[in-house]
């Protein structure tokens, strides 16, 4: 549990800052700056979840943990 509030804290940060960049830097309307910022949080939260899954599954076939 503690791991995936990390996770989502972090996509959240991440959306936010992807979001700026666009909203601000780039100058693009409201809307498809939200959805750049939302579709990079949700993609940066299935990548690292997976990335969490990928390195427990890889830790118990070598027989660590």
């Amino acid at each position: 549990m503690k791991r995936i509030l990390t996770l989502a804290i972090a996509s959240l940060i991440i959306g936010t800052v992807i979001f700026a960049l666009f909203y601000w830097g780039a100058g693009w309307n409201l809307q498809p700056a939200v959805n750049i910022g939302l579709s990079g949080a949700l993609g940066g939260l299935v990548t690292e979840y997976a990335r969490s899954f990928m390195e427990r599954r890889s830790r118990r076939k070598a027989g660590l943990k």
